[in-house]
């Protein structure tokens, strides 16, 4: 299995924005969190 495969079936499995706040990960889109995108100094949006 490639990358963009993978990268398509989690996208199709995540969807869009949740945040559940049962959820220990927080805000989460597409299977990301926003922790992650900060820890990759990537900007989570205006």
């Amino acid at each position: 299995m490639n990358v963009d495969k993978i990268a398509r079936e989690i996208v199709a499995r995540e969807g869009g924005f949740v945040n559940d706040p049962a959820d220990a990960g927080g805000a989460t889109k597409y299977g990301v969190t926003i922790g992650i995108l900060r820890a990759l100094d990537l900007s989570a949006g205006p």
